[in-house]
Formats: C-alpha cells, structure tokens, sequence
C-alpha cells in the first residue's frame, strides 16, 4: 500500500519536473513565462483564488460576468478567450486537449509539450494577452 503511494506521487513528481521544464525553456520574455508557472501552480490570483484566500471581492467573470472566474474560465471557456484562441488559430488544439475533463494545468502542460516552438510562444503569449486584458478591465475600466 505504502509503496503503491509513493510510486504514484513520484511518478507525478517525474512528469511534472518534464513539463515544467517546458515551460521555463519557452522562448518568451520572463514575464510570461512566470504567469505560466502561476497558472500551473494554482497561485495566480483570478477572482475565485482570491475569494480562497478571504478576500472578497465579486466573483463573476470581469469580461463575460456569467460565471465564476477561475483559470479554467477566464483562459478556456469564457467568450473572449474562445474568440481570441480561434483568432490565433490555437483554437482546435485547445479543444482537442480539453476534449476529456482536464484542468487548465493539463491543457497547459499538454500544449506546452505539444505544439511547435512557433505555437508554443504563441500560445503562451496569448494567455499573457489575456491576462492583461482581464486586469486593465478591472483596474483601469479599460477594454
């Protein structure tokens, strides 16, 4: 039983140290890649990590206001992350990825070892684009 548990945790240990290496070796300025990192790690402060954390504040998407803003929503599923990865033409990749119920960490990590070195950034650079987008709109009432 013991032993059960500690090879699953280290192979998750070893498929993480893979991907996450992935993201450190993308070829984006630092910035973007440590919003990756935080994605991945759960620590990127979306509206429903801040209400974890006890800090209140609304919850509803800032671009679409329909839903609960979490990574998931807010780089995936809300309207204008849709409109924006089919723009870029990542939008097939995506679906094909989330097409099985994965996290955002999984869709990441999946694209990340997947996609050309050309996509790759792309992809990432995008979700900085989209992250951008969500705080001017809330700090700055800009959209």
């Amino acid at each position: 039983m013991l032993i059960a548990y500690v090879w699953k945790n280290l192979s998750i240990l070893l498929i993480s140290v893979v991907n996450w290496s992935g993201i450190w070796k993308l070829k984006v300025p630092p910035k973007i890649r440590n919003l990756v990192w935080r994605m991945c790690r759960g620590v990127l402060p979306t509206r429903m990590q801040l209400q974890d954390k006890g800090v209140q504040c609304p919850m509803n998407c800032v671009s679409c206001d329909s839903t609960q803003e979490d990574v998931q929503h807010l780089f995936f599923a809300c309207p204008l992350a849709v409109q924006t990865w089919r723009m870029t033409g990542l939008w097939s990749h995506i679906v094909t990825v989330s097409s099985t119920d994965v996290s955002a960490t999984q869709i990441i990590f999946n694209l990340v070892e997947t996609l050309p070195a050309e996509q790759k950034q792309l992809f990432a650079t995008m979700l900085w684009s989209l992250w951008k987008h969500k705080n001017l709109k809330v700090w700055e009432d800009k959209t």
